[in-house]
C-alpha cells in the first residue's frame, strides 16, 4: 500500500489541475442578445 499512496496522490492532481485550471482562468463574456429580449425591449419602452 505504501507504494500506491504517492500513485493515489499523482492521479489526484492530475484530475483537480485541469479542473482548477478552468475555474482559475478568467475570459471576457462576451454578450450575446437573443431574438426574444430584442422583441421585448422596444415593447417595455411604450
Amino acid at each position: 500500500m505504501s507504494f500506491l499512496t504517492p500513485l493515489y496522490l499523482l492521479a489526484g492532481l492530475a484530475v483537480l489541475a485541469p479542473i482548477l485550471a478552468h475555474l482559475v482562468r478568467k475570459r471576457p463574456r462576451d454578450v450575446i442578445d437573443f431574438s426574444s429580449i430584442l422583441f421585448l425591449e422596444p415593447s417595455a419602452r411604450r
